[in-house]
């Protein structure tokens, strides 16, 4: 789903990558119990990535015997704050092991877009537990969402010096470990420091080799070297690894298009629709690459294609819909939107471009149900500057 939520991005909503938080702010809108639980002890995550909800379960069991724990989740959802924070200190004294109760407490409202009142929590973690790794990999995250990567480079040396001690279980170092590589792979691309991304994808794939998304990584940062051969390698490795993610061909095709070799990547996707004239993933690919290059009736083409081979797939569907509004097909971006957004209605892309739907047609009703919209999601996602340009 990468390549269409950039297209989010490209057509006027926010992509939330990047931070270190995105996937659990994704999970709490779920509602699932486990789900706010991994929010609030990522250190005792699996570290398979894209584990489903049932592996989450699995590795927070203990957690759940913890009656003040799940009572601050509560009183979070509550928004009783204090009340949150002084059981997760109860609970900390019960269970030592646990993060920091403001860390925890931080952590909830950061995926719940509570910025200024995340900080205020996170600070005061600093305070208490100013010996604690996942305080500091808190603020290179907060640091990386604005581009501060002088900022986000210093608290994950800190970070990383405090792995030193010998306190650490083997989950809250392997978690402390894996989120440090990610914040300097982050930096170093930010940077443009292809060696230094280089180095920390690579002791990232030590740490974890089953990592697809690192392996991606990777193989841009090869490419960027010059090394179009190992890049390769490291793409279909990747997708044997994961196979959510996009077939070889059409990764690499993405990654010359954001070198600028357009020719290139028309090549490479052209020849992947040719190999692979049955696999959806090649189809679907195709059809997000031509929506961000502007040829929307071709990528309507290849997105029907696509549909033909895996009708009932989600990101088709999301694709489908951007290509319909950016033909200002709105009738037929509204179906589809507005049934993902039933599906989903945390998701807050997806509600963003239904009411950008809504807004253009001109129906009154439904230029009214738009701005019902845009404010929720203001509401919801107050630092998300594309919500807020929705709504006017």
């Amino acid at each position: 789903m990468r390549h269409t939520r950039q297209l989010l991005r490209w057509l006027g909503v926010l992509l939330l990558a990047g931070h270190l938080h995105t996937t659990l702010a994704a999970a709490a809108t779920a509602g699932h119990p486990a789900s706010w639980r991994a929010i609030v002890f990522p250190e005792f995550l699996p570290r398979t990535p894209g584990g489903d909800t049932d592996e989450v379960s699995k590795a927070l069991q203990g957690f759940e015997k913890i009656d003040e724990l799940q009572k601050g989740l509560e009183s979070f959802q509550r928004r009783d704050y204090e009340q949150t924070l002084s059981l997760f200190k109860t609970a900390g004294q019960k269970a030592p092991h646990l993060p920091p109760a403001n860390l925890m407490l931080a952590r909830l409202l950061f995926a719940t877009n509570q910025q200024p009142q995340g900080r205020v929590a996170l600070e005061q973690a600093a305070v208490e537990q100013a010996g604690y790794p996942g305080v500091y990999l808190s603020f290179a995250s907060l640091a990386l969402t604005t581009g501060r990567l002088t900022d986000a480079f210093l608290h994950l040396e800190k970070a990383a010096s405090l792995l030193q001690g010998t306190t650490w279980t083997a989950e809250q170092r392997s978690a402390f470990q894996e989120q440090m590589h990610l914040g300097f792979t982050t930096v170093a691309e930010g940077r443009r420091d292809w060696e230094g991304a280089k180095k920390a994808l690579t002791a990232w794939l030590e740490l974890n080799p089953k990592n697809g998304q690192a392996r991606q990584r990777l193989a841009r940062t090869l490419l960027e070297l010059d090394n179009p051969a190992a890049a390769q390698e490291q793409l279909q490795q990747a997708v044997k690894d994961d196979a959510n993610l996009d077939p070889a061909p059409v990764a690499l095709a993405w990654l010359y298009t954001q070198k600028g070799n357009l020719p290139k990547a028309t090549e490479l996707m052209q020849n992947a629709v040719k190999q692979a004239p049955k696999d959806a993933r090649v189809h679907r690919g195709m059809a997000s690459w031509l929506l961000q290059q502007g040829k929307l009736a071709e990528a309507k083409a290849a997105a029907e294609v696509a549909a033909r081979l895996e009708p009932d797939a989600k990101e088709l569907r999301l694709l489908r819909a951007l290509i319909a509004r950016g033909l200002k097909d709105y009738g037929q971006a509204e179906t589809y939107f507005q049934a993902l957004h039933q599906e989903t209605p945390g998701d807050v892309q997806v509600a963003n471009q239904l009411a950008l739907t809504l807004v253009e047609q001109t129906d009154k009703l439904k230029q009214g149900r738009a701005v019902q919209l845009a404010e929720v999601n203001a509401r919801a996602n107050a630092n998300v500057p594309e919500v807020l340009a929705t709504l006017g």
